[in-house]
């Protein structure tokens, strides 16, 4: 596991090859919280059984997607700027984002004609280890999350873990609305997290 860094307290966590990324963290503020010996890497880290869990300071809203883009993790892309903006609107200090899977690629299209999409369980690992850092978790990964089944399996995961889940609004499928899509599935730049229940 490869756990990127930048000067300002953002960080990102990669498999060794970098072809998956599993956690992506944005600062909202200027300010940035140092750990020992002034790592900004170093923000209160918990050990929980075999994985290192990431305490970050302040409230953090958790997104949970459909998979990482191909593009640099510290390059703020429409989707994360979205997510940035939002929880800013909600008062939050920083996000989280983890995804459904965790393959990089340039969109569904790749999901869907992958061979080797990666470990679900290690994604799974992930997931779980940044609910439990956070008040807030919403479900944003759009209408492919049938592929592989995975919306339902992490809904189920998290729901038995008893973790409240929040969404933006629903596709006409039942699957949560990504945060930048178009058309009848748009989601309005006001909208505030809806709890998802079952």
């Amino acid at each position: 596991m490869i756990i990127d860094c930048a000067p300002n307290g953002d960080r990102a966590t990669f498999s060794d090859d970098r072809r998956f990324q599993y956690h992506l963290y944005r600062r909202l503020h200027d300010r940035c919280e140092r750990g020992p010996l002034g790592n900004p890497c170093m923000l209160d880290h918990g050990h929980d059984g075999d994985h290192y869990i990431e305490r970050d300071v302040g409230r953090v809203a958790l997104f949970i997607l459909f998979a990482p883009p191909l593009t640099d993790p510290f390059y703020d892309d429409p989707v994360t700027m979205n997510c940035m903006i939002r929880a800013r609107h909600w008062d939050y200090d920083s996000i989280s984002i983890v995804n459904l899977f965790a393959l990089r690629c340039a969109g569904p299209e790749d999901l869907r004609h992958a061979t080797a999409r990666g470990d679900d369980s290690a994604n799974d690992d992930r997931i779980l280890a940044a609910v439990r850092c956070t008040p807030l978790v919403v479900c944003a990964w759009g209408s492919d999350g049938w592929i592989g089944k995975r919306g339902a399996a992490v809904v189920g995961m998290l729901r038995k873990s008893r973790v409240p889940l929040h969404h933006l609004g629903m596709t006409a499928h039942g699957q949560p609305k990504h945060p930048i899509a178009k058309g009848r599935h748009s989601v309005p730049a006001g909208q505030r997290p809806i709890r998802w229940m079952k």
